[in-house]
């Protein structure tokens, strides 16, 4: 079932008209006073609030989605971000970071739509490799930067526990690209 929540926010965060107009056609024909009020609020109010670039927008949507377990909704946002700027290895970024905090389990059916959505474009899989680091030196090349990022008091961080290596090999995998 998708949320109100869940609507606004993803509205609010896509701009492409194919996808408003789905949407607009599935709640306008069942509650015309709630997509009034949902329209006015995500195109009028909260854009007039939010000063990111549309790219941000989209992959802050994507995050939020897998976040959610929204399924569903990433099925259709995710078609939305590649036509307006988030690359497939930005998409897939997005999911290797999530394995980590959300547990591989809970991003399986992620990897499987993402999958879909890219073979259904006629990307071929897998994608090129984009590692800068090799098995040996990943720990050293993410602590590296989690201390760019984050400062030095990342120094060392990894020895600290078991999960903080984990979040510094994450960050190590995801960052290359993005950082």
């Amino acid at each position: 079932m998708i949320t109100l929540v869940t609507i606004m926010l993803f509205i609010n965060l896509c701009f492409n008209s194919m996808f408003l107009y789905a949407y607009k056609v599935v709640l306008k024909a069942n509650d015309p006073e709630g997509w009034e009020r949902i329209s006015h609020f995500t195109f009028e109010e909260v854009q007039d609030d939010i000063d990111l670039p549309n790219k941000i927008k989209l992959l802050s949507n994507l995050i939020y989605l897998l976040g959610m377990q929204g399924l569903e909704e990433y099925h259709l946002m995710l078609p939305v971000a590649l036509d307006n700027g988030v690359s497939p290895v930005e998409a897939k970024e997005v999911i290797y970071q999530a394995v980590d905090y959300l547990g591989l389990g809970r991003v399986i059916p992620f990897f499987e739509a993402t999958n879909q959505v890219l073979l259904n474009r006629g990307i071929k899989l897998p994608l090129p490799s984009q590692a800068t680091t090799t098995m040996k030196n990943r720990l050293e090349k993410g602590e590296e930067t989690q201390i760019r990022l984050f400062g030095s008091q990342m120094k060392d961080f990894a020895k600290k526990g078991t999960i903080n290596k984990w979040l510094i090999i994450a960050l190590e995998i995801i960052t290359p690209k993005m950082a």
